[in-house]
């Protein structure tokens, strides 16, 4: 095939190969296999520039019948062929385990940092491993964390990487927080991915900015800020914070408080705008003051009943009657009321080992554990569910209110020594004692008598 009718097929391909459509996926894939249906491969044609990288892997995979791992780390390839595997053949969880291996030279392990440690999961698993020698780890950091990926590799993060993350650029990180004006800080605010840190940062030195920018922001940024929830946290004197700065951490609004003290009539406006996919969502904000959710409630009490009746069991379960659910309580209601059947199905196809979990851990809102216990709790799991181990309070308050019956036949089994110690296996908590002998002072009391 000519060399020229090479490139214009190459070029096709490149082009192609950013489209989006299935169609031309598809002749991406009829064009290569016309393009190696001879199969005359040679090493020097891994060289080509105007190769595409679907060429190459193709001729990689013919010319050598190795992992991608074992070609990199043989003697018997050249260094110009191994940067070419690395570039189209290796994946990037190998080239992370390739930069911790001490058999890779080091001009090898900076090609791979330059073309395949790229996206935030890369760097933070990069960082992660500890195997990497430092000075790599250094040079990952300091030459590809920068000011458009650092938040993101960050939430990635935690413990020591995250801090040896925000320790190495903390000089991007303060630049950020310095860069900020009033038509940019509010887009901080509104990115899931900003740390806790920075908004702290913004609050001790952008106060002002802050309060502007909230004053004057078109009503859809105020939207999208309010659903964030991003507010600072209170926090103690550390690093070298002044005892001013703390005191202003300490007592500053939030950044809901702000929106309300500046924002009320547009505020009022946003909740009586919200459409159907959004009003649960509103309500289940933690920091949104009780009032407005209210006000949410009265102005789309049909919505709300809608919404419920057409949302998954799995959406319910995983946004709206977990434990740490801010709905009010008067719409945890109506869910498990609407939903009950649904409710009622699920906890029943759950096994034994699920339920005791889910109570033990306290993991869904009362009106759920409520449901749970009166469906599933009995004489033989009880007891388990009361032990030391786990039993979380509100809980225990639960299973005595609602299974106190069985709690008096397991009294009723026990010798007079384990009844007024409560001793037995498995042990209860202090917690539990009390409220079983608070609850049943006369059973107690005729035992003695």
């Amino acid at each position: 095939m000519p060399i020229e009718v090479k490139e214009l097929i190459c070029e096709r391909i490149n082009k192609l190969g950013e489209s989006p459509y299935s169609s031309d996926k598809k002749h991406v894939k009829e064009l290569i296999k016309i393009f190696t249906s001879k199969k005359q491969f040679t090493p020097k044609q891994l060289k080509y520039d105007f190769y595409p990288n679907q060429f190459k892997k193709v001729i990689i995979d013919n010319l050598y019948k190795e992992t991608p791992v074992n070609l990199i780390l043989s003697n018997t390839v050249n260094t110009s062929i191994k940067k070419v595997i690395i570039e189209v053949s290796l994946s990037n969880d190998d080239a992370v385990k390739l930069l911790a291996n001490g058999n890779v030279p080091k001009s090898l392990k900076e090609h791979i940092i330059d073309k395949k440690i790229n996206s935030e999961y890369e760097l933070y698993h990069s960082l992660e491993e500890r195997n990497i020698p430092e000075e790599l780890r250094k040079e990952i950091a300091i030459t590809k964390i920068n000011k458009s990926n650092i938040f993101k590799v960050i939430s990635w993060s935690f413990g020591e990487t995250k801090e040896y993350i925000i320790e190495l650029k903390s000089k991007e990180l303060e630049e950020i927080v310095e860069e900020q004006t009033t038509d940019t800080i509010l887009e901080l605010f509104d990115n899931y991915e900003t740390p806790d840190f920075i908004i702290d940062e913004l609050y001790i030195k952008k106060l002002d900015i802050i309060i502007e920018a909230i004053k004057t922001a078109p009503k859809s940024k105020i939207k999208d800020v309010l659903r964030k929830e991003t507010s600072p946290k209170t926090i103690e004197l550390i690093n070298n914070q002044t005892i001013e700065e703390v005191a202003l951490l300490n007592t500053r609004y939030t950044t809901e408080e702000l929106i309300i003290k500046y924002r009320s009539n547009d505020l009022l406006s946003i909740l009586k705008g919200l459409n159907e996919y959004e009003v649960l969502s509103y309500l289940n904000l933690k920091l949104l003051p009780l009032e407005y959710k209210e006000y949410i409630i009265n102005q789309h009490e049909k919505t709300i009943e809608r919404r419920i009746n057409e949302l998954s069991k799995s959406e319910i379960d995983l946004y709206y009657t977990r434990n740490d659910s801010n709905l009010p309580q008067k719409i945890q209601l109506q869910i498990v009321r609407q939903r009950k059947d649904d409710f009622v199905k699920s906890i029943l196809s759950e096994t034994e080992s699920e339920i005791i979990d889910t109570l033990k851990y306290n993991r869904t809102i009362p009106a759920v554990t409520e449901l749970i216990i009166e469906l599933r709790v009995n004489e033989n799991n009880l007891i388990e569910i009361l032990s030391d181990n786990y039993s979380k309070e509100n809980v225990v308050d639960l299973l005595i209110e609602k299974k106190n019956d069985l709690i008096l036949q397991y009294l009723e089994k026990q010798s007079l020594n384990n009844l007024f110690k409560l001793k037995g296996r498995p042990h209860l908590s202090d917690f539990a004692k009390n409220k079983i002998i608070n609850k049943n002072k006369d059973f107690f009391l005729s035992k003695i008598n």
